[in-house]
Formats: structure tokens, C-alpha cells, sequence
């Protein structure tokens, strides 16, 4: 299975305020990640059942990319049942970077 199969072909990704419209462009976008190593703790997770029978999901936690320090994320996705398999339909990625004006 390749990155983009498991989105949806209509698909919408939101990677740090940018948003990407489609299987493609989501794989692009994540296949293009400028780092060679990500690790993810991952501290915590909320689910919700929504009235299309999909899942909604909240993840948040630590990565660290390559040499630098560990810093919070938080991403929330869709998946919907297509077909009896389970796709992305939405993809929401942030960093949780707090630039506070001193």
C-alpha cells in the first residue's frame, strides 16, 4: 500500500495552514516532508462517531525530526467507510509551536 492510498481521491489535507485538495497532492506533500527521521509519541487520543458513520479523531504529542528537540503536534483526521475499507477524508497537521510576542 502507498502513503496516498490511505486517503480518500477527494481528499483534503490542512499541513500547517497550507491546504491540499486530493489523493496526489496529499502524497506529494507528505512523500516531500523536508527531514530524513521523525519519531511521534504519541501522549493522547479522542474519538467521536459522526452522523455519517464516520470516525472522527483527535491525536495529539511529541515528534522529534531528525537532531532537533522534541515539539508538540496535534492532528485530527476523518475517516470514512468507502467500500468496506477505511479512508482518510480529512487530514488536519499542526505544530505546537507558541510564538508569543514578549
Amino acid at each position: 500500500m502507498l502513503l496516498g492510498d490511505l486517503y480518500s481521491s477527494t481528499a483534503c489535507l490542512t499541513w500547517e495552514g497550507t491546504t491540499f485538495f486530493g489523493r496526489e497532492a496529499i502524497a506529494n506533500k507528505l512523500i516531500n516532508l523536508p527531514f530524513k527521521n521523525i519519531k511521534h509519541i504519541i501522549t493522547g487520543q479522542d474519538f467521536q462517531p459522526t452522523v455519517d458513520s464516520c470516525i472522527l479523531i483527535m491525536v495529539f504529542g511529541q515528534l522529534q525530526i531528525d537532531d532537533h528537540p522534541p515539539m508538540a503536534f496535534h492532528q485530527v483526521f476523518m475517516l470514512k467507510n468507502q467500500n468496506d475499507n477505511w479512508a482518510c477524508t480529512n487530514d488536519v497537521f499542526r505544530l505546537g509551536i507558541h510564538n508569543i510576542p514578549v
